[in-house]
């Protein structure tokens, strides 16, 4: 119970500082479960299956972290540029297509647009 909190309260922070983004947070997040469940495996003394001297959920959890890590480094480094805040081909400044319905190019919005401005004046 403890460790969990720990590991939240070390999540928060560490992605408020770093501004985690690309799923940068759920990979972190992933490390530090599969870390305080080593550490709880570690702990337990009921039969198990043992690998090469460890229990086979200590396996699990060493590779789960592993591969957390792995990613956590590798979204780090592949995505230099912020998120996009509009899909493809939908942003303000994309060409538009003939099927394409937005906000700013469907004729009723303009025209309510145009009555709301006539009134305030």
């Amino acid at each position: 119970m403890l460790w969990n909190l720990a590991a939240a309260a070390v999540l928060v922070v560490v992605a408020k500082r770093l501004q985690l983004r690309h799923g940068r947070q759920f990979w972190l997040y992933v490390m530090l479960y599969t870390a305080g469940r080593v550490w709880i495996e570690m702990l337990r003394i009921d039969a198990a299956e043992h690998i090469f001297g460890l229990r086979l959920n200590v396996w699990t959890s060493l590779i789960t972290f592993a591969i957390a890590t792995a990613l956590f480094i590798r979204l780090g480094r592949n995505r230099q540029r912020p998120d996009p805040i509009w899909l493809p081909g939908r942003g303000p400044n994309s060409g538009g297509d003939e099927h394409e319905v937005s906000a700013t190019n469907h004729p009723d919005v303009h025209q309510e647009i145009s009555a709301r401005c006539d009134e305030q004046k």
